[in-house]
């Protein structure tokens, strides 16, 4: 089965049900949303669509220079996703626009258009930080300015993060308190005062600390500055405007709370200075609140209304999913859980920190979460003593209890864990101590949830047991069995939580809703079937889309492509792919069994480290160096650090500093080197000389795991294919995607040029080493648009030394 054939075999997605009242009829049944009379919107009489084509043409202007005219791909996707927009609400889009389209552009437009059109409110939605802030800093303003000055209006913009992001005034003082006290000195109430006292402590006994100490200390102390400063609109407490370095997370957790561990602005005294509360507040006043993927997987994991539907947020109409290829499998990382025997020991010692353990029901529930963890591990050691041979973990299936001697035992211990807290709640109403029992009753409640999830099949879910091996500075680094829990199929929780919203009363109201007229679901009693659901537009858009992908996310519009604006810098630059063909290469990448080699991963790092020592030494240094996996990469990195002799810098995302520190300084250095992995293939612009090598030793496939073979097995069953294509589709389809946003590094603007190199032999199809080719064909697939290809490394590293000099030759000129 072909990459598109399997697209068109995933591509129908279950509709959102033919009684979802479409948003014209609900709008002139409440009498909201007309485009005339005293509702009108600002700027009603031009329309969506002119007003949309009008302002982008001002913001490339504007960006540009005057008379630039949108990118072909720019005007296409403007005109598609307002087709989505006029489709009564029912809308969608699914938009694949290479690096340098201009997508941001394109859906900010629409989105200041819609409210200036028609009153309509959007969200936008990032993975990465990078993006985030370039449409919040860069883009924004220019859409804003090009919107006032076509329609009047001046439409605004704000950033939503996660409660926990912001820094808590409440928990920033007693965390800083506690650290005072145990440098002996007073603390204070006030943050202001407590500043002060802080930094003088820190200056007198800074000696003594060291390590995580020294590094809660410093985020403590700009914390408490943070505070000082709250009502300055220039003062947001967001984590991301921490200057210093933050590895260890339970620094950022002692100055910030989430959303249920906060004790209500009833309750706490610095409710007026809240610093989460004043980043939602702004975002509730914007008419586009752009946001990130984790808070949209949040509410989609748990079907809660964190940002669409929320009351205090108000009303939206349209969604933009930005790097939407990393929403499903966001989402299914906020829905798994896991228990352990070490969880349950954790748990025990957290709920022990915030009760007095001198109580006789404290101290008898403490000493039987021992007996409780012994229990869960006797359990899952059997099952984890049945994974055999080349398996990792135990597969369970339906009918399969991973906790059938323990489920009881454990469900009653927390059981009485929520009732202590609840009453030590009750007598207790300092709030640091509030804010201590709410954060261990949330943590009691999440394993009594986890627990009911590991225990029960579901379709569309995966569950194991495997045995793990402790954090590096665990005390005790003895292998434990988990039993783990993920949703897989994550379609429709994204189309119910995301794509529509449930109606509010007055639109209930309106459409003639009531409990008695509702359907009575299939077998059951309850006398009232589920409330009609809005629908908004969605659309969701990549640099990189993989076949089918409208399947995972509940999108049933087809995916569009769009032309790169770079197709003449991919043409004068090379992919370079190194041949294996003497007994030397042979020797160095595989094994002899019965006259064939086998192709060797292990072996495959110290051939390609040899590569990469001698294309970054033709090249001069200024490349990007990404790795399969972190083992690889820190190898890599050590390795050419020692090759470079001080030439240049090698920087590595494992040296222990702040990534996007990391980040800045190999932008800041021409020559620098910058080694990672994954987290690198995605959101790193380094535009011009700094990165004119792009070097990936091979395909990031993922090793088999139990929530990507059970897509596997979902496709196989629903979707008629073969184990085969399935499996090209899950594991190969998400390498690929990998693979093509690694090669997006090189090319950041129409004159960059260079060589991306992927050091695996295997996708070339002569040679004693191949991928079958329908695999070969997917990943060769993704690197199409270089036109020059080079397999024989005397050449690849010619072709660096002349680009090299044609550069100094500029440079000299």
């Amino acid at each position: 089965m072909t990459s598109s054939t399997i697209g068109h075999a995933l591509d129908p997605v279950p509709a959102l049900g033919a009684t979802t009242p479409s948003r014209s009829a609900i709008a002139a049944a409440t009498g909201r949303g007309s485009s005339t009379g005293a509702n009108a919107a600002p700027a009603a009489s031009l329309g969506l669509a002119a007003a949309a084509v009008k302002i982008l043409d001002r913001a490339v202007e504007d960006s540009v220079a005057p008379g630039a005219k949108p990118r072909p791909g720019q005007a296409m996707m403007l005109k598609d996703l307002v087709e989505a927009m006029l489709d009564d609400g029912h809308g969608q889009a699914q938009a694949e626009g290479p690096t340098g389209v201009g997508k941001s552009f394109v859906y900010l437009t629409v989105a200041a258009a819609a409210m200036a059109a028609r009153s309509e409110r959007s969200v936008v939605s990032t993975e990465s930080l990078a993006l985030q802030a370039q449409i919040v800093d860069k883009d924004a303003p220019v859409i804003a300015a090009a919107c006032e000055a076509v329609t009047g209006f001046r439409p605004q913009f704000a950033v939503l993060k996660g409660w926990s992001n912001y820094v808590c005034t409440q928990a920033t003082v007693d965390s800083a308190n506690d650290m005072l006290d145990r440098l002996g000195r007073t603390g204070d109430a006030e943050p202001k005062a407590l500043s002060r006292k802080f930094d003088k402590a820190v200056a007198d006994k800074g000696k003594m600390l060291f390590g995580e100490q020294k590094e809660r200390a410093d985020v403590l102390a700009w914390a408490l500055r943070q505070a000082v400063g709250a009502g300055d609109p220039r003062v947001t407490g967001d984590k991301n405007a921490y200057p210093g370095n933050m590895n260890d997370s339970m620094t950022w957790d002692s100055v910030s709370v989430s959303s249920a561990d906060c004790i209500g602005a009833d309750r706490c005294v610095f409710a007026d200075e809240c610093l989460p509360r004043a980043a939602k507040a702004r975002a509730a006043e914007a008419d586009v609140v752009v946001t990130n993927h984790h808070l949209l997987a949040v509410q989609a994991a748990n079907d809660v209304p964190v940002v669409i539907g929320s009351k205090t947020l108000g009303e939206f109409h349209h969604v933009f999913v930005d790097e939407g290829h990393g929403l499903p499998q966001i989402v299914r990382s906020q829905g798994a859980v896991e228990i352990s025997s070490r969880a349950v020991l954790s748990l025990a010692r957290a709920v022990g920190k915030v009760l007095d353990d001198r109580e006789t029901s404290v101290k008898n529930w403490m000493d039987a979460g021992a007996g409780v963890a012994q229990y869960v591990n006797e359990d899952l050691k059997e099952k984890a003593q049945r994974i055999g041979g080349r398996d990792t973990v135990l597969r369970l299936g339906e009918g399969q209890e991973p906790l059938e001697s323990s489920f009881a035992v454990v469900d009653r211990w927390l059981t009485e864990a929520v009732e202590m807290l609840k009453r030590a709640a009750k007598s207790n109403s300092a709030p640091a101590a509030e804010i201590g029992l709410k954060r261990a009753r949330g943590r009691v409640e999440g394993m009594k949830s986890a627990l009911d999830l590991v225990s029960e099949h579901k379709p569309g879910a995966a569950r194991w047991v495997e045995v793990v091996t402790p954090h590096p500075r665990a005390t005790d680094q003895t292998k434990y069995p988990v039993v783990r829990y993920t949703p897989v199929d994550v379609a429709g929780m994204i189309r119910r939580s995301l794509w529509t919203r449930e109606m509010t009363e007055e639109e209930l109201e309106a459409v003639g809703w009531s409990e008695q007229s509702a359907p009575v679901e299939e077998e059951s009693s309850a006398p009232e079937g589920p409330k009609p659901r809005v629908p908004l537009t969605s659309a969701v858009l990549s640099a990189t889309m993989p076949p089918g992908f409208g399947r995972q996310v509940g999108i049933r519009a087809p995916l569009r492509k769009y032309p790169s604006p770079f197709d003449s810098a991919y043409g004068s630059s090379v992919l370079f792919v190194p041949r294996a063909v003497d007994q030397a290469d042979l020797q160095a990448l595989g094994s002899s069994a019965y006259g064939k080699f086998k192709f060797d991963t292990a072996k495959h790092r110290a051939w390609a480290l040899r590569h990469m020592i001698d294309l970054v030494e033709a090249n001069g240094g200024s490349a990007l160096i990404l790795a399969a996996t972190a083992s690889s990469g820190k190898e890599y990195a050590a390795a050419l650090k020692s090759a470079a002799r001080g030439r240049w810098d090698v920087l590595s995302q494992w040296d222990g500093v702040a990534l996007r520190k990391q980040v800045a300084a190999w932008k800041a250095d021409r020559a620098s080197v910058m080694v990672g992995t994954r987290s690198l293939m995605t959101g790193v612009d380094a535009a011009g000389d700094t990165c004119t090598l792009v070097v990936v030793d091979r395909p990031a496939r993922a090793a088999s795991n139990p929530v990507d073979d059970a897509r596997v097995e979902a496709l196989v069953a629903n979707a008629d294919m073969d184990k085969w294509a399935a499996d090209r589709f899950c594991y190969v389809s998400d390498a690929s995607l990998l693979l093509e946003q690694s090669a997006g590094r090189l090319i950041r603007k129409v004159s960059d040029s260079g060589m991306l190199a992927v050091l695996d032999p295997r996708l070339l199809k002569a040679g004693p080493f191949s991928y079958p080719e329908p695999t070969r064909r997917m990943y060769l697939d993704t690197l199409h648009r270089f036109e020059t290809k080079i397999s024989v490394p005397e050449a690849a590293h010619q072709w660096l030394r002349n680009q090299q000099a044609r550069h100094a030759g500029a440079q000299a000129s």
